[in-house]
Formats: C-alpha cells, sequence, structure tokens
C-alpha cells in the first residue's frame, strides 16, 4: 500500500463535503426563493419550496439505492467520475434555470442523480484502497 491513498482519502473528504453543502444550500436560499419578485427573490410560496426539496430528497433516496449497484457494473473510479460529471453539469444548470418551479424541480431531481453516486463510490473506493485495519480512520 503506499501513501497515496491517503490523497485519494482527501479527494474522496473533498467530494464528500461538497455533497453535503449542495444539500443543505438549498434550505439557506430559502428567503431568497420565497421573497416576492419585487425585492428581488423568485417569488415561491412555501408550498413551491416544498415540492421542490421533496422532489430532490425523493430521486436522491431512489436513485442511492440503485447507484451501487450502478458502480459495482461499472467500476469505482469510472463511476465516481461519471456521478461528478452529472452532479456538476445539472448544479450549473441551476443558475440557468429561470423561476419556474417546475424547471427548477426538474433540474434539482438530475441534480440528485448525480449526488446519490457520491456516497456509494466513496466507499468503496475506501474499501479497494486502505486494509480492514485501517477503513474506520479513512472513512
Amino acid at each position: 500500500m503506499s501513501r497515496f491513498r491517503w490523497v485519494i482519502c482527501a479527494l474522496l473528504f473533498f467530494s464528500t463535503t461538497v455533497n453535503y453543502l449542495d444539500r443543505q444550500v438549498i434550505s439557506y436560499l430559502k428567503e431568497f426563493f420565497c421573497t416576492p419578485v419585487a425585492l428581488g427573490g423568485f417569488g415561491w410560496s412555501n408550498t413551491d419550496f416544498a415540492h421542490l426539496t421533496s422532489a430532490f430528497t425523493a430521486f436522491y433516496a431512489f436513485i442511492t439505492i440503485f447507484a451501487g449497484w450502478f458502480i459495482d457494473k461499472i467500476g469505482t473510479k469510472l463511476g465516481l467520475a461519471l456521478s461528478l460529471t452529472v452532479w456538476s453539469i445539472f448544479g450549473i444548470a441551476n443558475a440557468f434555470v429561470g423561476s419556474m418551479v417546475q424547471m427548477h424541480m426538474a433540474v434539482r431531481s438530475l441534480f440528485a442523480i448525480g449526488e446519490a453516486g457520491n456516497f456509494p463510490a466513496s466507499i468503496k473506493t475506501v474499501a479497494e484502497w486502505f486494509p480492514k485495519r485501517e477503513r474506520a480512520l479513512a472513512k
């Protein structure tokens, strides 16, 4: 085992941290989304915001079930790269969506598909790169 595995661990830590932040940032923006358009917000109701977060959470939970199987089939390196690519594309797409709630829900749901692959790929990568006695430290 080389010391390079700790670089891999640091990169996994970074992607997982960003994953958590991406999921939480929408709640910090709630005030912006639910602010009237005249004041610079999107003018959504609390119900619109609830639908947005529910759609994201449902897609994330559902896709996570299949993400591990998919990553086992294509490999951890390709699986994590594909997950991060999908996650990044739809993260960028969020910035270009207008104020329509349905479009935000669609893009945010597709964003969840990319995010869902991070944990299965990270856990499998740790299992591949670290011996059993060091896995708890790496996770």
